[in-house]
């Protein structure tokens, strides 16, 4: 019996289960009392359960109490399992104040350029789109110009010179008929969306196009030229040479998942 106690014990002190301190040893104390009395209990419970329940309140009591030190004890021996040495703690401490701050800050600081790089190229592109506006509102007032006077003038204007760009048109018409027109298929008809003077990207069906009206009194009547460029993927990827890929959206689309216009 003594040899099993002493091969016990080296076991118990490797793994930090011997009781040293004086906490462990008032806890065994405890728990050693404990067991006595519920020995004595059941013995008593037997002769006489009157007995045996006068010592229940002591049972419950030293019960609660062995099970409180064994919760601090256990606590005290897994912190003393997982705590690392002091160097050990020191290193990882440094780590997370002179690393992980920094390594944060750049992660952060990424975050942000790739965020300002994309409002960046959202109002590089929409001042391209703006000067192209301005460019086709200027042409399209020369042009204006042009047939007001050749009008005035009772010239021919079918030699005016405009742009013929793929996809460039420019039409005029004179009190609400066609008078001139760089586009063979255009309607004869004056349409709403020339109602007034704009430059602005315009929805015309299911497509999206630059388009400058211009209204101009003559001698025989009110003209009214407009000039078109679509936007389209061609002009898109000229405008957003250098900036990466556009994509282009409705805005006032109700699906959750809408499709890109380009």
């Amino acid at each position: 019996m003594q040899s099993r106690l002493i091969s016990v014990r080296p076991w118990l002190e490797k793994n930090g289960l011997f009781p040293k301190g004086k906490l462990a040893l008032v806890t065994c104390y405890m728990a050693g009392l404990d067991i006595a009395i519920y020995i004595v209990k059941t013995f008593a419970g037997r002769l006489r359960p009157s007995y045996a329940s006068y010592l229940d309140g002591w049972v419950f009591f030293l019960t609660a109490i062995v099970v409180t030190l064994l919760l601090w004890l256990a606590k005290r021996w897994v912190s003393a399992r997982l705590l690392w040495r002091v160097r050990s703690r020191l290193i990882v401490t440094y780590f997370f104040i002179g690393i992980i701050p920094v390594v944060l800050v750049a992660v952060l600081a990424g975050l942000a350029f790739w965020l300002l790089s994309g409002q960046f190229a959202a109002y590089i592109l929409r001042t391209r789109i703006d000067s192209t506006l301005q460019a086709l509102n200027a042409s399209n007032a020369a042009v204006s110009a042009e047939i007001a006077s050749d009008l005035d003038a009772g010239r021919d204007i079918s030699s005016v010179k405009v742009k013929r760009d793929p996809g460039w048109t420019t039409i005029a018409w004179l009190n609400g008929a066609i008078v001139f027109s760089a586009d063979s298929g255009a309607n004869s008809n004056l349409p709403v969306f020339v109602s007034r003077d704009l430059t602005a990207v315009v929805e015309d069906g299911d497509r999206l196009f630059l388009r400058s009206v211009t209204s101009l009194p003559t001698k025989r009547g009110s003209l009214t030229v407009a000039s078109s460029r679509p936007l389209d993927p061609r002009l898109l990827t000229e405008l957003s040479n250098d900036l990466g890929e556009i994509t282009l959206w409705k805005s006032d689309t109700e699906s959750e998942h809408p499709t890109p216009l380009y």
